[in-house]
């Protein structure tokens, strides 16, 4: 996963975290705000042309995690190099 990506992915989760214990948004209304967020940010990286495989199919997993009922962890973005 290209680092630009990853740190998306982490403000989406932050966002999503931030919107259920601060904001009061419902957990179920969140979970798909956080989705769509994903949703748009893969075809966003596939739209843009995005020429690395590698993070085309994580941000397409993460979709597909989303889409099973759960949600994807943090990436650690220190252990992602530029």
């Amino acid at each position: 996963m290209k680092r630009d990506y990853a740190e998306k992915v982490n403000s989406l989760l932050e966002s999503f975290y931030f919107n259920i214990h601060f904001v009061g948004i419902e957990a179920g209304s969140a979970f798909a705000l956080l989705r769509h967020g994903l949703s748009h940010l893969y075809y966003f990286a596939l739209t843009a042309g995005e020429a690395e495989q590698g993070t085309l199919c994580e941000l397409r997993e993460l979709v597909a995690t989303m889409s099973g009922g759960s949600v994807p962890p943090p990436y650690d973005l220190l252990s992602i190099q530029r």
